[in-house]
């Protein structure tokens, strides 16, 4: 205890006044002071210090204070060397990449192409002194974009405006091109611009530019998309063809397509059937399923075949090709049409038996495939087999030209050894003529040369009923 503090104890034990005795330190104003107020002073002067050596280490030391940041990149602690480094080796691995304004890629580019000659480390040394993270060179952009756009070997190539195309399932628009006429100071700019904002180290860079192109193709417009529905109008109609031995064809896109004008796919252009297309296209058609070809008749047939199929301007029938493009082209402006080919069936007779009166109207027979057709109006009408003359009693229908001379409904046909019921009897040699037969079950093949008529044309009563009601006094009658 020192002097002051015995002092109080003396005085405290003297009187019990001076029990509450306190000494207090004031200033030189005479004021009390606060221990408090000692303590947050000394706190201050430690805390300067500490700040001062702490300062003195950086100083020393050459480190970056901890949390210092470059454009995001976290340099504490470093010294300004490993800092530079660092950032040398973030910006080496760096790229830019430009994309156009549909996102496709055009070029990427490495940072460091983008400095130029200057001084790299300096350039760094900014960054860490809180100038820029990177200084680019205006010229060193263009110089990289002009590289990169136009390389070696590059072939200009126009933009392309958006078309209608075609291929056989149907109509599709092709897009529009850009090409790759490029417009290199809009890609330049773009970089510029991204660099200018400092981004940060060590990131994707993509950089979009809304007009890469010098030019582009135009885009599919609403007289494209018309000029299209015109044509689909066109290409959706259902037209089928039945021809001779139960071939029946649907044109199909393709062909309907190739029967139009070849300009109407071009915006604006009339769309309509052109006859000389439609008989081109039907050329194709009928000769790829062989049914533009003559067929002949005549000949012994195989019992399983009723025809021959014959090389043209040989005996037979024809397919009346005119006719046929005409109903193709009407059915197509009307949108649909299920058409029967029309065949020349009496060219032949016209070739052979013309001079003997109208064979577009007539009856032929042949004796041997036991077979008769009737044509009327040039087409036929009806067919179907036969039973002629009985060959074994000599009883045989004639060869030759004939007229009907007669046509008898509901009769009784009589000789010496038959007495027959008939619906329909048409004579045209004397006493033989062609009429139904309800006694018979069977007609055509061999029946004849055996079991045949009296020379008389056994008929089918079908096929007599046509025969009969669509005849004529005087009509031909050629049996063969």
């Amino acid at each position: 205890m020192d002097k002051t503090g015995k002092r109080i104890e003396e005085l405290r034990s003297k009187s019990p006044e001076n029990k509450e005795f306190r000494v207090e330190k004031t200033g030189k104003d005479g004021k009390k002071r606060s221990p408090v107020g000692l303590w947050a002073a000394l706190l201050l002067c430690l805390a300067v210090l500490g700040g001062v050596i702490a300062f003195g280490y950086s100083l020393i030391s050459g480190r970056m204070e901890s949390g210092a940041k470059v454009s995001g990149v976290d340099v504490g602690g470093m010294v300004p060397e490993e800092a530079e480094q660092m950032l040398r080796q973030l910006t080496q691995t760096q790229t830019v990449t430009l994309r156009d304004e549909d996102g496709s890629v055009l070029f990427t580019l490495p940072l460091t192409a983008l400095a130029g000659e200057q001084d790299y480390s300096a350039n760094l040394r900014s960054a860490l002194d809180g100038g820029p993270h990177f200084t680019y060179s205006p010229e060193a952009v263009s110089l990289a974009v002009n590289a990169a756009l136009f390389a070696e070997g590059y072939e200009a190539q126009e933009p392309t405006d958006a078309v209608l195309s075609i291929d056989e399932s149907g109509f599709s628009v092709q897009e529009a091109t850009h090409g790759n006429l490029y417009d290199a100071e809009a890609c330049t700019r773009a970089i510029c611009s991204y660099l200018d904002a400092a981004p940060s180290f060590g990131g994707i860079w993509n950089v979009r530019v809304s007009e890469a192109y010098e030019r582009t193709g135009r885009d599919a417009d609403e007289a494209l998309m018309a000029q299209k529905a015109l044509v689909e109008d066109f290409t959706s109609a259902e037209v089928s063809i039945d021809f001779v031995g139960g071939i029946t064809y649907t044109l199909s896109f393709a062909d309907i397509y190739a029967m139009l004008n070849e300009d109407c796919l071009t915006s604006g252009a009339e769309v309509k059937i052109v006859p000389e297309r439609v008989s081109a296209r039907m050329d194709e058609i009928c000769r790829e399923l062989g049914v533009d070809g003559v067929m002949a008749k005549y000949g012994r047939c195989a019992d399983t075949r009723e025809y021959l199929y014959l090389l043209p301007k040989d005996t037979g029938y024809t397919l009346d090709r005119a006719a046929l493009d005409t109903q193709v082209c009407e059915a197509l402006e009307q949108r649909q049409g299920q058409l029967t080919a029309v065949y020349d069936y009496t060219q032949w007779l016209k070739k052979a038996y013309g001079w003997h009166g109208d064979v577009n109207n007539c009856l032929e027979i042949s004796l041997d495939n036991q077979y008769i057709w009737f044509y009327h109006d040039g087409q036929l009408l009806t067919e179907s087999p036969i039973v002629s003359g009985d060959l074994a009693t000599n009883c045989i229908t004639r060869l030759g030209i004939f007229q009907i001379y007669g046509m008898v409904e509901d009769t009784v046909l009589k000789g010496a050894t038959w007495n027959d019921h008939v619906d329909y009897w048409m004579p045209f040699d004397d006493q033989i003529g062609i009429h139904d037969s309800d006694w018979r079950d069977e007609y055509g093949g061999d029946i004849y040369k055996e079991h045949g008529s009296h020379g008389c044309v056994n008929t089918p009563i079908d096929a007599m009923r046509t025969v009969y009601e669509n005849s004529f006094y005087g009509m031909l009658v050629i049996v063969r």
